[in-house]
């Protein structure tokens, strides 16, 4: 029967006898047909026994799907998911593309999050503080108490170290209107575009993009986690190999899901 490659709703971790916090790679389950296959022989299951069972009972309460039937290729080249749950996940587009000689190809990952028809009101409830998560929380956050209608700019969030936020602070047409800070610590750039005011409403438009070039399968393991800021990646059962050129959008986030993609093997 063919695989198909699953997807966890959540992050799949247990506790070992030492107390040390362990990690379940998706690569050692997938689904034939409805039943949840694990390999035995691969680390955490093999020294844990009673992993295999623990993983067939989160596959029948749901917390291990198989990937969308769209997102599910003859040979999957990796499993992505984004890193936090939630609608945002969606907003994840991957765009792989192949020089000449295509043995090596160039993965840009982009977030972008769009708040239309923003008040001062809805602001902090949309995309939350650091007190209380937001309807629709994405890359950025307020930071303290909207005080204006900011005015049309860009601008950018970036952290000082992987420890920091990044903070960036909106202008109105006189003095300060609000900061806003990364929902994640990190030396990372996040561009803000505020379209211009309109009846006391706003559009507030967050960017992340990262390009890496030079990529080919032996490398993925390592490479992947640079986009380890807004992506998760994992191995699939037949390990990682090059994936099919194109665009693709990250899909199934909402509330407490994550948005998910397995890019399908590039034809040889």
């Amino acid at each position: 029967m063919e695989k198909t490659v699953a997807v966890v709703q959540a992050p799949l971790t247990f506790l070992d006898k030492n107390g040390a916090q362990v990690s379940i790679p998706p690569s050692v389950f997938w689904f034939e047909g409805a039943e949840l296959k694990v390999d035995e022989t691969k680390p955490p299951v093999s020294e844990n026994s009673w992993l295999a069972d623990w993983l067939k009972y989160l596959a029948k309460t749901g917390v291990i799907v198989a990937a969308p039937p769209d997102a599910q290729p003859t040979r999957p080249a990796m499993v992505l998911q984004a890193k936090n749950p939630g609608s945002a996940g969606n907003n994840i587009e991957i765009d792989i593309t192949y020089a000449e000689p295509p043995t090596t190809f160039t993965l840009k990952v982009t977030q972008t999050d769009v708040y239309a028809d923003l008040t001062l009101e809805t602001l902090p409830v949309v995309l939350g503080t650091d007190q209380k998560a937001g309807t629709r929380p994405g890359l950025v956050r307020v930071q303290g108490t909207p005080t204006a209608l900011p005015k049309e700019q860009t601008g950018q969030l970036e952290g000082a170290d992987a420890t920091q936020r990044g903070t960036w602070t909106a202008a109105a047409d006189s003095g300060t209107a609000f900061t806003l800070e990364a929902r994640e610590p990190g030396k990372e750039v996040i561009k803000v575009q505020i379209s211009p005011p309109k009846e006391q409403t706003f559009t507030l438009t967050a960017t992340w993009t990262k390009s890496v070039s030079g990529l080919d399968a032996s490398k993925l393991e390592t490479e992947l986690k640079q986009f380890g800021y807004v992506l998760t990646a994992a191995k699939p059962a037949d390990g990682y190999t090059l994936p099919r050129g194109g665009k693709f959008q990250l899909k199934g986030g909402v509330d407490s899901t994550f948005a998910s993609l397995v890019p399908a093997a590039k034809p040889l």
